[in-house]
């Protein structure tokens, strides 16, 4: 005796078919949040090792030119480091509701030995100690 399962493959797959799409937009959008993260991390270190190789410029013009992200990119240059975090949107994080919808990266950079110029770029006082002949 023989039966017929008629359309039991075409249920079974619109069952399926749903859970699939969801579960493969998800790896997408983490695959997307992850790989903009990543570009973002390495801007962040260019830029904080490009700011430190160039203290007396301005590096209000360097992050403007490497984040085209909203927030920009802070800079903070204390005596011995120069400091970027980057905050931008994060496209994954609007398409995927579980993913974060901001990106925040943190690079640091220490700066050279001070010379002259640098020193009063920086606004800070050449290190005494040195005897004149």
């Amino acid at each position: 005796m023989t039966t017929h399962h008629t359309g039991q493959a075409l249920v079974e797959f619109a069952l399926v078919a749903p859970i699939l799409m969801v579960m493969l937009l998800g790896v997408l959008g983490a695959g997307l949040y992850f790989l903009s993260a990543g570009q973002q991390q390495a801007a962040t270190v260019t830029l904080a090792q490009f700011v430190a190789q160039h203290p007396a410029d301005d590096p209000t013009s360097f992050a403007d030119a490497v984040t085209p992200c909203p927030g920009g990119a802070t800079i903070a240059i204390d005596e011995h480091l120069v400091s970027v975090t980057i905050d931008c949107p994060s496209l994954a994080g609007e398409l995927v509701g579980a993913l974060p919808k901001m990106v925040t990266t943190h690079a640091t950079a220490y700066l050279p030995e001070p010379s002259g110029a640098v020193l009063d770029a920086l606004g800070t006082p050449e290190p005494s100690g040195s005897v004149a002949p």
